[in-house]
């Protein structure tokens, strides 16, 4: 995040609310790593480079389908929410979809790839936006012992 902080998100304000405990996930670094850096340029992006993000950690006990296909169990959750522009209904049906993007310019791949990148670590991703309100993007991964 450190470089991330320095190029595209320097006029951004970052609040972290991280657990205080540990908490380890199943899932590949380089992968999450990726997940965070798409999802941090879309909102700065989305801010017009300017504005704040929350990024913070929860633990998650879900039930069966109450995220996506995910099993009931023990995860965490990462979310990272911007005080962007927000996304419209439509938008937010189609935001992950391959070559869907509302961005001149850009083939679309971002949130796709960060959807795919999730459920590779057999996570799940959620987004929730309203227009003019800013976009929340919510990451529930498996927790490991």
């Amino acid at each position: 995040m450190t470089g991330l902080k320095r190029s595209v998100l320097r006029n951004v304000d970052i609040d972290l609310a991280l657990l205080p405990s540990s908490c380890f996930v199943a899932a590949d670094e380089d992968k999450l790593h990726q997940v965070v850096e798409e999802l941090a340029r879309n909102a700065a992006a989305a801010m017009d480079h300017r504005g704040w993000m929350v990024i913070r950690t929860a633990h998650a006990t879900l039930s069966a389908g109450q995220v996506g296909r995910l099993p009931a169990g023990s995860y965490v959750m990462l979310s990272l929410r911007d005080s962007g522009r927000g996304m419209s209904p439509d938008v937010m049906r189609r935001a992950m979809d391959p070559l869907f993007s509302t961005w001149s310019g850009h083939q679309g791949w971002g949130l796709a790839k960060c959807a795919g990148l999730v459920r590779q670590c057999g996570g799940d991703i959620t987004l929730s936006s309203a227009k003019g309100q800013g976009t929340a993007a919510a990451l529930y991964l498996p927790r490991s012992v």
